[in-house]
């Protein structure tokens, strides 16, 4: 919400609240949908009291309403009065309220609460990274011939700081780079797909009536093709052709 992915904030705290009164399948969707949402929030409630880090008296329905209560507020402030601080002083509300709910401090949280130690395969984590990242740099190097030469994409991606055997941490900073150089070329390569796309129809629409696109000119870079031949509207026979309307499309040869 804070981010604004959807505009106009949450797409659900929206539709609630112009179809809570109005019967019939839509709002029996919203309705199903936002009580999905609110029995994962107590799931997760009971996750806590689970693992010790919430207090088993705590009644997960009540704190969910109360947790999503905070957020629709937040939303409503948000998209009613702009108000920026508005996420920041949920979130406050929040953590205070969960605080206040944690076991006593110095209590003994029993061992059958508390979740079960995670042993770390690094050498797994190490094999399945450089995976990810042999994979990132097969996609960026087939996108690589894509490309025609001169176009300014950047495929660097920094090094981790010299010759060594990298950490987990590294690997995956290094990952996580490539992932978004592959998604940014592959996301300007897609654009410039559609701008030639768009110039191979304006090439259409001139040769079909070069009066109605007079002077204008189509070169092969714009179509991301190579060599030096275009197609420009003008009027034949010079200024004789241009006060009688006599339009034609001029298709060069290539490059002298």
């Amino acid at each position: 919400m804070e981010h604004e992915v959807f505009r106009g904030g949450c797409f659900f705290a929206a539709a609630s609240l112009e179809w809570d009164s109005r019967p019939g399948e839509v709002r029996d969707r919203v309705a199903a949908t936002m009580g999905e949402w609110l029995l994962a929030l107590e799931a997760a409630i009971q996750d806590a009291q689970d693992a010790g880090e919430l207090n088993q008296q705590v009644e997960s329905d009540q704190l969910a309403f109360e947790i999503n209560g905070l957020g629709m507020g937040a939303n409503w402030s948000f998209q009613l009065y702009r108000d920026k601080t508005a996420f920041a002083r949920a979130r406050m509300a929040i953590s205070a309220r969960i605080e206040a709910l944690a076991p006593e401090s110095g209590a003994k949280v029993p061992a059958r609460l508390l979740p079960p130690p995670v042993e770390v395969d690094e050498g797994a984590a190490r094999r399945a990274l450089r995976d990810q990242i042999a994979k990132l740099e097969r996609d960026l190097a087939a996108m690589f011939p894509k490309a025609r030469p001169g176009q300014a994409l950047d495929w660097q991606v920094s090094a981790p700081g010299g010759p060594r055997v990298l950490a987990v941490g590294d690997l995956e900073a290094l990952r996580d780079e490539l992932a978004g150089r592959v998604e940014e070329i592959r996301r300007s390569l897609s654009e410039r797909s559609a701008e030639q796309e768009e110039q191979r129809v304006r090439i259409e629409s001139l040769v079909a009536d070069p009066a109605g696109h007079k002077w204008e000119r189509v070169s092969n870079d714009d179509i991301g093709e190579p060599g030096c031949k275009y197609w420009h509207s003008q009027p034949r026979f010079g200024l004789l052709g241009m006060l009688m309307g006599w339009w034609r499309v001029k298709i060069s040869s290539g490059c002298p």
